[in-house]
């Protein structure tokens, strides 16, 4: 599916993120620190984040 689709036809706003996008996220979190490893599902499509706080 493409972007477009997903945001204008099925009203599903899908965000792109890279892995260093995950890691800014995490930092500005509560978590206050960089993902402790990012994941990919089977087909490589969805980013998988983990995170431990001290």
């Amino acid at each position: 599916m493409t972007k477009a689709l997903m945001d204008h036809v099925l009203d599903w706003r899908l965000v792109h993120r890279t892995e260093e996008d995950l890691d800014r996220l995490f930092q500005a979190s509560a978590f206050g620190r960089p993902t402790t490893r990012v994941m990919y599902e089977p087909e490589s499509i969805n980013l998988l984040a983990k995170c431990v706080k001290d």
